[in-house]
């Protein structure tokens, strides 16, 4: 019998691929407005509460960086999918503002910690942290100085950060996979 317990990160990065996408291709200019239905099912749910319970379960394995990210990360999605929900309800665009673009910053600087503090780890773990640092970085000067090139720069460097986090999901999937054949090998 095996009481190996399964890898919350699988979910948690897969979650993070969706929901990154899905923000992501609005920064980029693909859709001319945000969507509340996509944010309620794909935000709240998905990004919010699906990635914060995996921050929680990597609370429990003893995984302080991804605590940190998947909490961190389910928090954004739940905030900013409520924010844009109310100012879609209110049938306002929701224009770049200096208080979006200091939210931006907020965020910009707890991502760039948290790559200073993985810089031992893969690379591809570096390069997600590097993707999400420079994305919200990209989105707050942009609001600042309302620039859109900067939103829609953004916007990519999302999507490339997206398919990072993808990438991470589909990764552990075969290290879970590689290490638990080996397992069933050695017990054979």
């Amino acid at each position: 019998m095996n009481n190996k317990l399964a890898n919350p990160k699988v979910l948690g990065y897969a979650a993070i691929f969706i929901t990154g996408w899905m923000f992501s291709m609005y920064n980029a200019g693909w859709f001319m407005k945000q969507l509340p239905e996509s944010d309620l099912v794909t935000g709240l749910i998905l990004g919010g509460v699906v990635v914060a319970v995996v921050g929680i379960l990597s609370f429990i394995r003893g995984e302080t960086f991804e605590m940190t990210l998947f909490l961190g990360l389910g928090t954004f999605f739940f905030v900013i999918s409520l924010a844009n929900m109310q100012s879609s309800s209110l049938m306002s665009e929701a224009p770049m503002t200096a208080n979006a673009a200091w939210l931006n910053i907020v965020w910009a600087a707890f991502f760039f910690y948290l790559w200073l503090g993985v810089m031992k780890k893969d690379l591809f773990i570096n390069l997600f942290m590097l993707g999400l640092w420079l994305t919200f970085l990209a989105l707050a000067i942009g609001g600042w100085i309302m620039a859109m090139f900067l939103i829609y720069i953004a916007g990519y460097l999302g999507l490339i950060t997206a398919l990072l986090a993808g990438w991470l999901s589909a990764r552990e999937i075969l290290m879970s996979e590689e290490s638990g054949q080996s397992t069933e090998t050695a017990e054979a």
